[in-house]
This record gives structure tokens, C-alpha cells and sequence, in this order.
């Protein structure tokens, strides 16, 4: 199956933790050419937040949100991308491996439901493409919302991503 210029692609970015940053973005591969590096040039839409609760809690509110991108007749392909986990702390705290937990709710429910493409990425790929600077020219700066922030640094990384290899798209999206 090949991709047209008119396909709506949808990306739910997450940045998991005690709370969970998210940002969902809907662009076409027509948008892909129009994209600059160093601004937002178009975007369809582009939306973002954080949910805060019960890890429990969190991961029904990310099950809600991959719903409406599923159920949404504006989307034909939808897209998960979710930030990495490696440990990089010597802490002991419980919240230490939140992003763990919170992860393997979205893919547990990935693999028994949804079936979508699920990408991970690492948090330093993500801030190295999308620094705060390139985050405020693109509009994405999440006043007081670090994870939100987070989660758009993840969703605009990967549309550049996409933007850079069109193999990567098609990869992600067909296998």
C-alpha cells in the first residue's frame, strides 16, 4: 500500500512518567515538504498536555486519547511515538521507574487492542533535534508544562524524521 500526498498521518507523542506528558499531531506527506527545520511552516493540527493521577489513571487517559485518533475520520494512518527509558539516576524512589510502568500499560495495550505502529525514541534525540529555542519557533513551548514539552520535542522529532527518510515512514507504518 503506498502513501498519496492528500494521507492524514496522526502522531501521539508521550513522555511517560509520575506525569505524563502528551501532544498529538495530524500532518500529510504534502506537509512533509512544506516543513521547515527551523520553524513550524504547516501543521494541520497540533495539540498537547499532560496527565497527571494514578499510573493506572494515566494509562486510561492515554487509551481515551489513541481512541479519538483512532476513531477520528480525519486520520487515516496513526502513529505512537513514545520517549525512552534508560536508567540514568541512582535513585530508589518508587517514581524512579514510573516511565517503566507507564510504558508497558501503552504497549500492553498496543499489542492486545490498538495494533498501531509504536516508535520509541531517546530523550536526547529528541532534545538535540528540538532544543527550546527550535521548540518556541515551531509555537510548541508548553507554558509550565515540562512533559508536555517533552512529548512535542518527541512528536516534532519524529516529523523531521519522517520529513528526512521517507524509507523511516514507510517502515514505521507498513513494517
Amino acid at each position: 500500500m503506498d502513501l498519496i500526498p492528500s494521507d492524514r498521518i496522526g502522531i501521539i507523542a508521550l513522555d511517560p512518567g509520575g506525569t505524563t506528558g502528551w501532544s498529538a499531531s495530524v500532518f500529510t506527506l504534502g506537509d512533509l515538504d512544506k516543513i521547515q527545520a527551523r520553524t513550524r511552516a504547516t501543521y494541520l493540527d497540533m495539540r498537547w498536555g499532560q496527565f497527571r493521577g494514578s499510573e493506572d489513571g494515566q494509562a486510561d487517559d492515554i487509551a481515551d486519547l489513541v481512541d479519538k485518533g483512532r476513531n477520528s475520520d480525519q486520520i487515516e494512518h496513526l502513529v505512537i511515538v513514545i520517549e525512552d527509558f534508560i536508567l540514568r539516576q541512582k535513585r530508589k524512589d518508587r517514581d524512579l521507574l514510573s516511565p517503566v510502568r507507564v510504558t508497558a500499560k501503552v504497549e500492553w495495550a498496543n499489542w492486545m487492542w490498538w495494533g498501531l505502529p509504536l516508535v520509541k525514541q531517546q530523550p536526547s534525540l529528541a532534545k538535540g533535534a528540538m532544543n527550546d529555542v527550535r521548540l518556541r519557533a515551531w509555537g510548541a513551548w508548553a507554558v509550565g508544562e515540562e512533559h508536555a514539552r517533552d512529548a512535542n520535542r518527541h512528536n516534532i522529532t519524529l516529523v523531521r524524521r519522517f520529513q528526512q527518510n521517507r524509507k523511516l515512514l514507510s517502515k514505521v507504518l507498513y513494517g
